[in-house]
């Protein structure tokens, strides 16, 4: 399989998941499907972006067929061609996204939860998609690690590590060339998230702000108990939330608003 160079890190994500079906034709059978396992959903919020690369790309959750989405019964009735919506070319095995679910999740199919029992014996006919140690890939390891990854200079504080995730949108689409070149740390993923306008910060805490069109980087799915509306964020002035970005308190409304 020949793969061109890629130029941002959401195509080398892409190709590495390519990659990851690849197999010994001489003692082995082809992969039925490539699992990809996030045990805390770090990834969700490009998946839209990395469908459009991936046509093949589907995720486990409440039923979307626009968003090629659906529950693990649904995905193998996918898999199999049964769900006229769905359309795989047969050139590469569907990869299944788990958002919530670890490796770990999937190896006891005897205490697997009822949502899962479905897609757990696929581990023995596809392919995990995890780092060489056999740990599922978080978005730290995928940009840090120079096997498998992109080998980039990334900051592991406390206050890095969040705002990577906050603006992982943003991350995913800058050039390769623009982020070998430097050390990305909170400051500087900050700065893609505001656009240098630190009163666009985006309030991800209990907090009332004025409704924005939300950025593609930021196009998180909201849980029920949310209510948002797709592709919408609020945004306020830091000034006038409980947290900063390097707040606790910051990151648990996140979680609690987002899910």
């Amino acid at each position: 399989m020949t793969m061109t160079e890629p130029s941002t890190p959401l195509q080398a994500l892409a190709q590495a998941l390519r990659r990851a079906q690849r197999f010994n034709q001489d003692v082995e059978c082809a992969p039925h499907c490539i699992l990809w396992p996030d045990k805390d959903a770090q990834w969700r919020p490009i998946i839209g972006a990395l469908q459009a690369e991936l046509p093949e790309l589907l995720v486990l959750g409440p039923l979307d067929e626009a968003h090629r989405t659906g529950p693990g019964i649904w995905l193998r009735c996918a898999m199999a061609g049964q769900v006229p919506a769905i359309q795989l070319d047969g050139k590469h095995p569907p990869i299944l996204y788990l958002p919530g679910v670890g490796r770990q999740d999937l190896r006891a199919i005897e205490h697997c939860p009822e949502s899962l029992r479905s897609l757990a014996e696929l581990q023995y006919r596809g392919q995990m998609f995890s780092q060489v140690n056999a740990k599922d890939w978080t978005v730290l390891a995928f940009l840090k690690s120079e096997q498998g990854g992109l080998g980039l200079d990334v900051g592991q504080d406390k206050e890095s590590k969040e705002s990577m995730l906050l603006a992982l949108g943003q991350i995913m689409n800058q050039p390769l060339e623009v982020l070998r070149a430097r050390r990305l740390d909170g400051a500087w993923f900050n700065t893609l998230l505001t656009g240098g306008d630190p009163d666009r910060h985006p309030v991800l805490c209990r907090c009332q702000g004025r409704p924005v069109e939300g950025d593609p980087g930021l196009m998180l799915r909201p849980n029920a108990a949310s209510g948002r509306p797709h592709g919408t964020i609020s945004m306020v002035k830091p000034a006038d939330c409980r947290g900063t970005p390097s707040d606790s308190g910051y990151m648990s409304g996140y979680r609690a608003a987002f899910g």
